[in-house]
């Protein structure tokens, strides 16, 4: 038996349960082959303005990726009653939940060496290398606000990919990199109409594959769980100019199945 956890490192629990919901399917199929789940949401907070113990309720930048690493790590290593159901030691591959280089994924990476292998992974990182196995030649990103273009254009080149893997947002769709930003907030994923939601997103992601040639789509945010089929649908009218084929990555769910098979 393998357990895994995924990570939700900011406060947020209905976003976790999002998370769950949508991977259900993927979860109990896993299941099957001795693969099981848990689910961590960091500590929030009732206090009023800064708390170092405890997580923001979105990550919104490098201050907030900060904060929740440092409130997750502190939750995860000293804290049990703040924790996961298991002793972190006990997992054999983790998944941090926060779509960027999130400083969580190192911090752990290093604490755990010294004891069995555990594989620990952002979904970031999965969904770019899902992407590329799957024979993507131009990889994109629909983000949330416009500071995250340039921090996941750094951190995805950060993994070592070529600017020419990366469809040119930033030439033809004012983005950067290949990101593009909705402009929404991370809550606002949940608090705003799904319709509106849905237009926002799909509409960023038809950008990237008419006018940069994407013929990958990442998800760029765990908030965007359930929102594949609607790309899907939004881009599948342009895909005959990129080799008739786009494909669309829910992160979380590429994060579950790359995570999966390295354990």
């Amino acid at each position: 038996m393998k357990h895994l956890l995924v990570v939700n490192p900011n406060a947020t629990t209905s976003m976790t349960e999002g998370m769950k919901l949508e991977t259900a399917e993927l979860q109990k199929e896993l299941g099957k082959r001795g693969v099981v789940f848990d689910f961590f949401t960091a500590p929030g907070s009732k206090i009023q303005g800064y708390d170092p113990t405890s997580a923001p309720p979105a990550i919104e930048g490098t201050v907030d990726s900060i904060r929740s690493a440092s409130a997750c790590f502190a939750a995860l290593f000293s804290d049990p009653s703040r924790g996961p159901p298991r002793p972190i030691t006990d997992y054999d591959g983790i998944l941090v939940a926060c779509y960027s280089d999130h400083p969580l994924v190192p911090m752990l990476r290093e604490a755990l060496t010294g004891n069995k292998p555990v594989a620990v992974l952002g979904i970031m990182q999965a969904s770019v290398l899902r992407a590329l196995a799957l024979g993507a030649r131009r990889v994109a990103v629909v983000t949330t606000a416009k500071r995250w273009e340039e921090l996941l254009d750094a951190g995805i080149r950060a993994m070592g990919v070529s600017g020419e893997v990366l469809a040119p947002a930033g030439a033809t769709c004012g983005g950067r990199g290949g990101v593009l930003s909705t402009g929404l907030g991370v809550l606002e994923l949940e608090s705003l109409p799904k319709a509106e939601v849905v237009q926002r997103v799909s509409g960023a992601a038809e950008r990237l594959v008419r006018d940069a040639g994407a013929d990958a789509v990442c998800l760029g945010c765990a908030g965007m769980v359930g929102l594949k089929e609607a790309v899907e649908a939004a881009v599948a009218p342009y895909k005959e100019r990129v080799g008739g084929r786009v494909l669309v990555l829910d992160s979380v769910t590429a994060g579950i199945t790359l995570l999966s098979g390295l354990v």
